[in-house]
């Protein structure tokens, strides 16, 4: 027969578990869906989506970032621009500087730049620029409000390109492919 206090103590871990679950970021996390087919878990991943809802201190991925998204070539359409270089800058003047990888991702890692908001950001690319006009107030989670669709509360994806400027097509190239 077990004694209570071995019991609360065997338990205890699991009441914890339970009580410290956050049921809205638990729904943000399964809206997200699957992985893309083809793609794995990694820095190619999930282009477009809100990158802090999985990587922003709550999980469920270990790698935390301050900072991430996706810049297109367009404002409409899929195409990711590669090697793109996006700045974001803090209310203390201080920056980060990164690079778009295949998938047009790019992240500041958490340890690497803790920001004091409000912030901005700019990306520049083949010799086009754009800055955002308005501030980040307190999520660096870029696709929460850069939506694939431009809406009263979206100003839509962050693009780089003007419309008839041709995008260099990239392809990310993952294990097992030829």
């Amino acid at each position: 027969m077990t004694s209570r206090p071995l019991l609360v103590v065997l338990c205890l871990p699991s009441l914890i578990a339970i009580a410290c679950a956050d049921p809205v970021h638990d729904a943000a996390v399964e809206a997200l869906g699957g992985e893309q087919p083809g793609v794995r878990k990694g820095p190619d991943h999930r282009p477009g989506q809100p990158c802090l809802t999985c990587h922003g201190g709550e999980g469920p991925a270990s790698f935390q970032m301050a900072f991430g998204g996706t810049v297109y070539a367009h404002a409409s359409g899929d195409a990711p621009v590669q090697d793109a270089t996006v700045i974001v800058a803090d209310a203390k003047g201080r920056t980060f500087q990164t690079t778009t990888n295949c998938a047009g991702n790019f992240w500041v890692p958490a340890k690497a730049f803790e920001p004091v908001f409000p912030a901005t950001a700019a990306v520049m690319a083949s010799g086009f620029s754009a800055a955002m006009t308005s501030i980040i107030n307190r999520d660096g989670s870029c696709s929460s409000c850069h939506t694939a669709e431009q809406t009263q509360s979206s100003p839509g994806r962050v693009w780089i390109y003007p419309a008839g400027k041709d995008a260099t097509p990239a392809h990310c190239v993952q294990m097992g492919d030829e």
